[in-house]
């Protein structure tokens, strides 16, 4: 499922960066304006990347953790 989810991702992650390269060249904005935009687009998926994992492993912490404890007690 992790697997999947992480294809699906990479898959928009993708098609953002052809659309937004499409129309930053289509709109004719220099190369560096391009290029900032990419790499920002590029920091931002490499956070929510970050961010996903620590959130999903605070939510496994807490259901084989905290929920089955609370749950056998």
């Amino acid at each position: 499922m992790e697997t999947l989810l992480l294809i699906v991702h990479l898959a928009v992650f993708a098609a953002v960066i052809f659309w937004m390269s499409k129309d930053l060249r289509k709109r004719e904005v220099g190369a560096r304006t391009r290029l900032f935009w990419l790499l920002l687009v590029l920091a931002l998926a490499v956070l929510f990347f970050i961010f996903g994992t620590i959130l999903g492993l605070a939510l496994y912490y807490y259901r084989f953790f905290v929920y089955e404890r609370e749950k056998q007690s």
